[in-house]
């Protein structure tokens, strides 16, 4: 985004679920309980010796993501002569414990968890509940949004 008008958006095409994936196929265990895991321990390595390091097994799938991350930054600031301040992540492995420290660690800029429940009214009691969510919600918000800006 540069100015309010957004000049670049890119979807990664691996994310989260590839983590869980992972996760299922190198411990042999179901999706579910691969997906708890994921969400338990984040991308944390472990502080129990005896447990499966998951950072390892989600290691290739998180290159990945940082690797075509990485492309999309340098492909805007060659293409604009404009170096990216900022990244906003959004969707559900946005939210893992850790990931955003990594993140941070490898773009190289400020990181920040999208909250499109900002531009949102709600009671205070849900604001806790709505900013952890935020990522995941984002598109579905932003479309939301949209819709009412065409009907309004």
């Amino acid at each position: 985004v540069d100015r309010a008008i957004l000049r670049v958006s890119h979807i990664v095409t691996h994310g989260s679920q590839d983590l869980t994936l992972a996760i299922s196929k190198s411990l042999g265990v179901s999706i579910d309980e691969a997906e708890s895991m994921k969400r338990a321990r984040g991308i944390m390595p472990s502080p129990d010796s005896s447990a499966p390091n998951l950072a390892n097994i989600m290691s290739t799938a998180i290159d990945y993501i940082f690797s075509e991350a990485n492309r999309v930054v340098a492909n805007y600031q060659k293409k604009y002569n404009k170096n990216i301040s900022k990244a906003v992540l959004t969707g559900g492995g946005a939210s893992l414990h850790g990931f955003l420290d990594l993140a941070k660690k490898e773009l190289q800029m400020d990181v920040v968890l999208a909250d499109p429940f900002s531009k949102v009214e709600a009671p205070a009691f849900l604001e806790k509940v709505l900013k952890q969510a935020g990522p995941e919600f984002a598109v579905a918000v932003g479309l939301a949004l949209r819709k009412l800006q065409e009907v309004s």
